[in-house]
């Protein structure tokens, strides 16, 4: 089913450049800068100091009420814990790690169980504990969302759209790993119960649209999740814009989405849930689309958080 909503505009996607394939991964550089500060919220406090060993996704930074924890990407040493300057010229406290080239995991690292009779607490504890913020760019704490809307959610909406032009690493994500994304969207759905879920994907993304149908239909999920096609056009991805086009709803000036019943999950998030189920990984790296005419090697590519521009370019050529 295709929904249309009014206004928007047409700019060239300039997809092509990236689109194709599985994404690559990328070695992690031999130092990894990890701001405490990553999400919509409160920053983390470190939880270690110069000269500390870590190991691949230990938890190193923490704090108190709307926020995230932090987790190291690679194991090796910490080299600074200071105030630095992160991308878009603030200031935050950072931890630098040197990386060991072994990437040895955290003991703390293994499956969770399974979601069945779960409450949305504790969801939202085993959210918050893999450090799962929005990755469609607002980055806001995902167990706040969940804790907040569990009970009310009548539509668990996944937001597929990625109608920016460029990127395109939500794509790459549904068609590399579409049963992550319908699991992920069944933990949220059936914990917090959610009546309805809906993946809400611009038409320029058939091949995306086809594999999530498929999984659907082999999970026996039909009547549960719906895969839509939104027509393709910026604003898409607008989380207003989107509620309107796949429910018709009009959340209210100055509401929120749960105001008409509704919980938007950018699509890796929630296949990112689904992933620190099964293998118990925190949030250590994230699917990048890096492209445009400088680019050599242009592609989607598994990047290890806390790994600098200058260093994604040049490995990228």
């Amino acid at each position: 089913m295709k929904q249309l909503f009014r206004g928007g505009i047409h700019p060239d996607d300039r997809k092509a450049l990236s689109r194709g394939g599985a994404p690559v991964p990328m070695p992690a550089p031999s130092r990894v800068v990890i701001p405490m500060s990553q999400h919509i919220g409160a920053p983390c406090s470190p939880l270690v100091k110069v000269g500390d060993a870590v190991k691949l996704g230990q938890k190193i930074g923490d704090g108190e009420g709307v926020c995230s924890p932090v987790h190291a990407p690679v194991s090796g040493t910490v080299t600074a814990v200071e105030q630095m300057t992160v991308p878009g010229g603030r200031q935050c406290v950072c931890v630098a790690i040197e990386n060991d080239g072994k990437d040895t995991p955290d003991p703390s690292i293994k499956p969770r169980t399974t979601h069945k009779g779960m409450s949305a607490a504790e969801l939202a504890d085993i959210v918050r504990e893999a450090g799962i913020c929005g990755m469609g760019g607002a980055a806001y704490p995902t167990n706040s969302k969940i804790l907040s809307t569990a009970g009310k959610t009548e539509t668990l909406l996944i937001n597929a759209c990625e109608c920016e032009p460029y990127i395109t690493s939500d794509d790459t994500v549904m068609c590399t790993w579409p049963e992550k994304v319908i699991l992920g969207a069944r933990i949220v759905a059936d914990v917090i119960g959610a009546k309805h879920t809906v993946i809400a994907v611009e038409d320029n993304k058939p091949e995306a649209i086809l594999e999530l149908q498929r999984v659907v239909k082999e999970k026996g999920r039909e009547d549960r999740i719906e895969v839509m096609s939104i027509p393709t056009k910026y604003p898409a991805g607008g989380e207003k814009v989107l509620i309107k086009a796949a429910t018709g709803r009009d959340v209210p000036a100055g509401g929120l989405p749960i105001d008409v019943g509704c919980l938007v999950v950018n699509v890796t998030t929630i296949s990112r849930v689904e992933q620190y189920f099964r293998y118990g990984m925190p949030l250590t790296c994230k699917t990048v689309t890096v492209t445009g005419d400088c680019i050599a090697k242009p592609g989607n590519y598994r990047i290890p958080i806390g790994m600098s521009v200058r260093d994604v370019i040049e490995a990228t050529g």
